[in-house]
């Protein structure tokens, strides 16, 4: 049985309509972007509740980037839709624990490295190097030397 909400039927549409340059076929065997490419689908299915919609969001954003990082030139829709009809009701929850473990802990390794910078902030515009002046007033000229 297929289980298909919105959220990854978007998915789906989105993924089809990417550019497909130097596509990649998805590999035969089971591997780890097919263990990712469920994922994806899973949070894209388990998105559809509003009570998990931001956590699906999260990890939707987090397997599209470990995708695109392991397989530049993937064919995202084709790796899609060749995984969107094996995952029935029962899959997803198993997919369910084994992704959401990944993205909690990939999560919680970036709070912890985060929180070693302590009240520090990456430099922006106004703690970084001094900005070069405005040129909405230019200087005076020097006033030429009195004759003697």
């Amino acid at each position: 049985m297929r289980v298909l909400t919105a959220a990854t039927i978007s998915a789906l549409a989105l993924a089809g309509a990417a550019p497909t340059h130097a596509a990649t076929p998805l590999p035969a065997a089971p591997s780890v972007l097919v263990a990712d490419v469920r994922c994806l689908l899973t949070m894209a299915a388990f998105g559809g509740a509003k009570e998990r919609q931001q956590a699906a969001q999260v990890g939707v954003y987090f397997f599209v980037g470990r995708i695109s990082a392991r397989a530049p030139g993937l064919d995202l829709g084709a790796a899609l839709r060749a995984e969107a009809p094996k995952l029935g009701p029962q899959e997803l929850q198993v997919e369910l624990r084994r992704c959401g473990t990944i993205v909690e802990s990939q999560s919680t390794a970036l709070q912890t490295a985060m929180s070693t910078l302590g009240g520090k902030r990456a430099p922006g515009p106004a703690t970084g190097p001094a900005a070069a002046p405005s040129p909405a007033t230019p200087p005076a000229p020097a006033a030429p030397p009195a004759p003697r």
